[in-house]
């Protein structure tokens, strides 16, 4: 999910992923 930058969600909880 984390790792998943096509979530919204995961760039509010890693935007440095993103």
């Amino acid at each position: 999910m984390l790792s998943a930058p096509s979530c919204p969600r995961s760039l509010l909880r890693v935007p440095t992923s993103g």
